[in-house]
């Protein structure tokens, strides 16, 4: 898996630890082979100062950066509400770009308890990921929708125990933690069949079995990925 890249947009010591913990250790430590390419969106302010504002635009350019570096999946974990980065042209390209050049793009769905449609999550290339419980229920404040439910997964995303700032464990909750779980599945899938493209390790992920008929999402299911996989290869 050395040779798979990853990015990871807004980086915390949680999501970090999810997918690249050392192994053995208390988080869970997905692919702690995998390259991550770090390309923050936000800043952090100075004392009485601001940040810039992220706009769809601004976003597009980032992800046209990940892929011109060489990600193979794009993690945007923005924690914005849905409603504040609408679908733009600009972004709208990001996206189209990133699925010709086979660059899969997963998408938190976000924590703000949002049922209905999502602008940044309606791209047909999207993957956008909801939190569950360890029984598979939706966190309450997880955002749902249509879109959400035809064409996403849901993931844990309830108090998972990962690294924390500053050394030690912490739990960690919502969709950027579920989001977490479906790219380090994605990147383990696509090391065990390196030459398939993009559409068919997102083929693999969103099987097309699972039944779509909700605002909520099927439950990611790694093994039965994997033997999709198989199949395909």
């Amino acid at each position: 898996m050395e040779d798979l890249s990853y990015l990871w947009f807004t980086p915390t010591s949680e999501q970090l630890g999810i997918l690249a913990a050392r192994r053995g250790s208390a988080a869970p430590t997905l692919c702690p082979g995998c390259t991550l390419l770090l390309r923050p969106v936000f800043c952090e302010a100075p004392p009485g100062g601001s940040c810039p504002v992220l706009t769809p635009d601004g976003l597009a350019t980032a992800v046209a950066d990940a892929v011109e570096a060489g990600a193979w999946i794009v993690n945007l974990s923005l924690g914005v509400d849905g409603h504040a980065l609408a679908r733009s042209r600009p972004l709208d390209d990001a996206f189209d770009h990133a699925r010709t050049r086979g660059v899969l793009v997963v998408v938190a769905a976000g924590n703000h308890g949002h049922v209905g449609p999502a602008p940044l999550l309606t791209h047909p290339w999207a993957l956008p990921v909801t939190a569950c419980d360890p029984l598979g229920g939706p966190l309450p404040g997880a955002n749902l929708g249509i879109g959400i439910g035809r064409s996403g997964l849901r993931a844990p995303g309830l108090r998972v125990l990962t690294t924390a700032p500053g050394g030690g464990y912490q739990p960690f909750s919502g969709t950027s933690a579920a989001a977490s779980f479906v790219t380090g599945t994605a990147a383990l899938l696509w090391s065990t069949a390196p030459d398939l493209s993009a559409a068919r390790i997102r083929a693999a992920l969103c099987l097309p079995g699972m039944a779509r008929r909700s605002i909520v999402p099927p439950l990611l299911n790694a093994s039965a990925s994997l033997r999709a996989l198989g199949r395909a290869a």
